[in-house]
């Protein structure tokens, strides 16, 4: 593999190709999850951690009903609850993350957290002390800046469109603009879909057409004006 480090196996290895670097910067992405991970705050507070577990109860209590007949049942919640094993994962991240903040970025959610990082050393680290990686990523960039990758030859750009809904009489324009050139441009498979089901005029981000050139692209704006996000330039393998 691209780190020759995969002698670390419960670190589960994954790697992406794109144009970019996570957040234009970093190679790496570490994916832990645990339930209430979020509760460490954004001071990563190992401390703040311990006293929220210990208030647990008041967070995560049953719920009681009483009916009208005067008998009460006990209705519980999403089993929630936080473990004493959850607890002290939870520390330990907190821990790392407070100590490894410095020149990397971490994004906490409420019950994961994504780090990233160009040190590809501190997989190694994240091993041998057991902090329980979910999943790890690297980026490998394997085309030019703002290019996509295809593997049909002939096409030069790839056209997005936006995400909103058309009206009716739009998506006759667009329909037409795929009929009057569907010999020179490739749409896909979303797109493809779109087209079969007449009632629809809800546009998706992913929907995507290629063409031979920026002519096509011209025309369909000045058929279909301001339904286009972007625009790529289609890279080939050598």
């Amino acid at each position: 593999m691209t780190t020759g480090l995969l002698y670390y196996n419960n670190l589960n290895l994954k790697t992406r190709n794109s144009d970019k670097l996570f957040y234009n910067k970093f190679r790496f992405c570490f994916r832990f999850q645990c339930v209430y991970l979020n509760i460490m705050g954004k001071d990563f507070s190992s401390a703040r951690v311990s006293k929220l577990a210990n208030m647990w109860h008041t967070i995560d209590e049953i719920n009681i009903t009483k009916n009208h007949g005067g008998s009460w049942a006990g209705k519980p919640s999403k089993q929630t609850a936080l473990s004493s094993e959850s607890r002290e994962r939870i520390v330990n991240l907190a821990d790392f993350f407070r100590n490894n903040r410095m020149g990397n970025k971490i994004i906490l959610h409420k019950n994961e957290a994504y780090f990233y990082t160009n040190d590809q050393s501190i997989h190694k680290y994240i091993a041998e002390e057991d902090l329980g990686c979910d999943e790890r990523t690297e980026m490998i960039i394997n085309r030019p800046i703002d290019t996509v990758k295809s593997r049909y030859k002939g096409y030069t750009q790839r056209s997005f469109f936006k995400q909103t809904y058309i009206s009716k009489s739009q998506k006759q324009q667009l329909l037409q603009f795929i009929n009057n050139n569907k010999e020179h441009i490739k749409i896909n498979v979303g797109l493809k879909t779109f087209t079969k089901h007449e009632k629809n005029l809800i546009l998706r981000d992913y929907y995507h057409f290629d063409s031979p050139g920026e002519s096509y692209v011209s025309m369909f704006e000045l058929m279909c004006p301001g339904l286009i996000r972007k625009t790529l330039n289609i890279h080939y393998d050598k």
